[in-house]
């Protein structure tokens, strides 16, 4: 069973005996290739835990209908997590344009309201976010977080342009707020199909929340757009498996016995941080 140890809690331990000093030292964490007691070591371990579709529902139902937490709650809770989690991959100081833009492309389901949600925190964070969201969808909570964009003045666009170079010329970066581990990929219909076509081919960072668009979330990625960077909520879906860039983790939140009922095995976050980098 793999398991992550973070570099700073392996001084001064067993683990550290058995592993080169320098190696510890060139890497963020180690994997170690058996069981170990991390009260034993004094480390803080991590089992990766990868989740399928199924289970992820389970546990999301369990939080609404047990734990009274609200849909609308766990949208802004999510949303803000994903917007801080922009930052700190592309901070205002790296974005290689002169205005901080960025494009916020919203499906018809929770993915989509997280996007609106992750679009008005970037607003407050001084970003220039644009919104692109075809098909609104007809619930007042929706409704709500659309409302909300609007009235933060965050423009909507008519239409996505097929024309990658203007996208590339236009924004920074391209957060992918389509479909989410609800979404069949094999069912993909329009606008969303023609919309991921187009964002195969911008040369632009894209940030995916909770699993690109086009991916199916049991299984690691066969099509679909191919990220610089993913949000995973809650817990990592089964094809981040085979995900090779940057990858962050938003499920700070979770009550501690939902946690351990479900052995999610959440990572350690620092301080008061809503998100860890994985």
């Amino acid at each position: 069973m793999a398991i992550r140890i973070s570099l700073n809690r392996l001084i001064r331990t067993e683990i550290s005996k058995e592993l080169d000093s320098a190696e510890l030292y060139k890497y963020h964490c180690v994997t170690v290739r058996q069981e170990i007691s991390p009260c034993k070591l004094g480390l803080t371990a991590v089992v990766l835990s990868w989740r399928r579709k199924a289970e992820v529902a389970t546990v999301e139902t369990e939080l609404l209908r047990d734990y009274r937490f609200g849909q609308q709650q766990l949208i802004e809770i999510w949303g803000h997590a994903c917007a801080i989690a922009v930052t700190k991959a592309f901070p205002l100081s790296s974005l290689s344009k002169k205005q901080p833009t960025l494009l916020v492309v919203c499906g018809p389901e929770q993915n989509g309201s997280i996007g609106l949600v992750c679009a008005r925190h970037l607003r407050i964070f001084e970003y220039e976010p644009t919104i692109f969201y075809p098909k609104r969808s007809p619930q007042s909570l929706h409704q709500d977080f659309t409302v909300q964009c609007e009235k933060m003045d965050i423009p909507f666009l008519s239409y996505l342009p097929t024309e990658v170079q203007l996208l590339n010329d236009a924004y920074n970066l391209v957060i992918d707020a389509i479909l989410g581990p609800e979404t069949d990929p094999k069912e993909v219909k329009e606008p969303y199909a023609g919309m991921l076509v187009t964002l195969k081919q911008v040369k632009i960072p894209i940030v995916s929340v909770d699993v690109p668009s086009g991916w199916d979330v049991d299984e690691p990625a066969k099509d679909g757009i191919n990220p610089e960077v993913l949000i995973s909520l809650t817990a990592p879906k089964k094809c981040a498996t085979g995900f090779s860039g940057k990858h962050f983790l938003a499920g700070r939140f979770l009550p501690y016995d939902i946690q351990k009922k479900y052995e999610l095995n959440l990572p350690e976050f620092s301080g008061t941080e809503c998100v860890i980098e994985l």
